[in-house]
């Protein structure tokens, strides 16, 4: 009984390791990544403090702050014309903007500046 035990043991564990990985799969093609989705929203309240951070700047000092920035962050923040912005933006997101007329708008004190964040 406790060779027969093992033996089904192994082979239980194995297809239960198979329908987990099919299932990611399915998901993954079927939603887009969950755990790209689950990382970004992780993120979300470093990526507000940032941008109220260098926003929250004198109209000349914005730059100095976000230099600071740079300096201790591991994720590269580059500037981008508010032009081009849209087009950096996930194809659901740019969607979803259009839907509600949402498009990319400067803020009050922004003056048309927008960073735009590149992971390397």
């Amino acid at each position: 009984m406790n060779r027969l035990f093992f033996r089904f043991f192994v082979l239980v564990m194995l297809s239960i390791t198979v329908a987990t990985f099919a299932i990611y799969f399915a998901i993954s093609r079927l939603f887009g990544d969950p755990l790209a989705e689950i990382a970004r929203r992780q993120a979300a309240a470093q990526i507000f403090l940032l941008e109220h951070y260098v926003d929250q700047a004198p109209a000349d000092e914005w730059l100095v702050r976000l230099n600071k920035v740079r300096e201790v962050s591991r994720v590269r923040l580059e500037l981008m014309p508010l032009t081009s912005a849209p087009a950096g933006r996930p194809r659901a997101r740019r969607r979803r903007a259009r839907r509600h007329q949402q498009g990319v708008l400067p803020a009050r004190r922004r003056q048309g500046r927008q960073v735009h964040r590149q992971h390397g």
